[in-house]
């Protein structure tokens, strides 16, 4: 009996009978392709960011946001609870996830969504409580949306 040729299919992330504990990750970020090998048991999100990729994370990957989807290519990420409470079925189906619950168990090919681009930015900083923050005393907060233009 060959045991290796089981884990593949085991959920068992420290166990003696892995010959390989590392997990192949290939990145597509527009038209690049990259692969890095990392640790089993570490959060997408986290091995992202270590590696310099940008991706949209305003909660800091706390799971509160939904903004650091993410798209499974080839391999397998399993569905959170997360993942449920933030996205859509029809995302979920086309294999949409979040990063920061997603935790690779195989060699996985995932794709970089748009980062995005639409970002609330302080614009005036007074004693004054005009929008109802009085810790802040935020007067005007605006939407922009790639920068450019108001909401």
């Amino acid at each position: 009996m060959k045991i290796s040729s089981f884990c593949n299919e085991c959920n068992k992330i420290n166990c003696d009978y892995k010959s390989n504990k590392n997990i192949s990750l290939i990145i597509r970020n527009g038209k690049q392709k990259n692969k890095i090998e990392f640790e089993v048991g570490k959060k997408l999100l986290d091995i992202l960011l270590e590696n310099s990729y940008e991706i949209t994370s305003p909660c800091n990957g706390v799971g509160k946001c939904g903004k650091c989807k993410i798209k499974v290519i080839d391999g397998f990420l399993e569905i959170t609870k997360g993942d449920e409470k933030l996205l859509s079925e029809d995302k979920i189906k086309k294999g949409i996830r979040l990063a920061c619950y997603a935790v690779p168990k195989s060699d996985l090919e995932i794709e970089l969504l748009e980062k995005e681009q639409s970002y609330n930015i302080l614009t005036d900083f007074s004693e004054n409580n005009i929008k109802g923050n009085s810790r802040l005393g935020i007067k005007e907060v605006c939407n922009f949306k790639d920068g450019l233009t108001n909401d």
